[in-house]
C-alpha cells in the first residue's frame, strides 16, 4: 500500500494503517541519521522520531509534507542525542538562526538534511519549481558552510 494512502487513512483515525506506516518509511527516516554518523542506536532515535509524529492523527496533505514534518523532528532528536558533538549541533543551531532571517531556506536545509528529501520532493512540499528549489539550497548551502566554517573557527580557538 502506498504511504499517502496510509496516511490519508490515519489522518481520518485508521490506526491499523499507522502501524503499517512505520515499516515503510523507516529506511527513509534511518538515511539521515546514518548520516550524523554518531548515534550510537539509530533504530531507538527513528523510532522514537516516528513516535513523536504519530502521537495523534494528523491531516497529512501527502508522503511529501509528511517527511517534511519529520525532517524537522529528525532535527530535534538528533540534537538531542547529540550533545558534545559540535559538527551537528551547530548544524541544526545554524538552520535555526537562518530560519529567523529566512525561513523557507532553512526548512529546505531541513528537508534535505534531516529527511534526506530530494530537490523535486522539496519543490512539492514547499510549492515552488525544482529550478527555484535548486537556487535557493545553492545559496542555503554556501550560507551554511561559511556558518559553519565561522563556528569551527570560534570553537577552536575556545578550546
Amino acid at each position: 500500500m502506498m504511504v499517502s494512502v496510509l496516511l490519508q487513512r490515519w489522518s481520518h483515525g485508521d490506526e491499523i494503517a499507522r502501524d503499517q506506516l512505520m515499516p515503510m518509511i523507516y529506511e527513509r527516516l534511518r538515511e539521515p541519521v546514518l548520516l550524523a554518523q554518531r548515534v550510537e542506536d539509530v533504530a531507538s532515535l527513528v523510532q522514537d522520531a516516528y513516535d513523536n509524529l504519530v502521537g495523534e492523527p494528523n491531516q497529512w496533505r501527502h508522503r511529501i509534507h509528511f517527511l517534511a514534518v519529520t525532517a524537522r523532528a529528525i532535527r530535534c532528536l538528533l540534537m538531542d542525542h547529540a550533545e558534545g558533538q559540535v559538527d551537528l549541533v551547530g548544524m541544526a543551531r545554524a538552520v535555526r538562526k537562518l530560519s529567523s532571517a529566512d525561513p523557507r531556506k532553512a526548512e529546505l536545509l531541513e528537508m534535505l538534511y534531516f529527511a534526506g528529501m530530494t530537490l523535486e520532493e522539496c519543490g512539492v512540499s514547499l510549492g515552488i519549481s525544482t529550478t527555484t528549489v535548486h537556487r535557493e539550497a545553492t545559496g542555503a548551502k554556501a550560507w551554511l558552510r561559511r556558518e559553519m566554517a565561522g563556528r569551527l573557527a570560534a570553537f577552536s580557538a575556545d578550546a
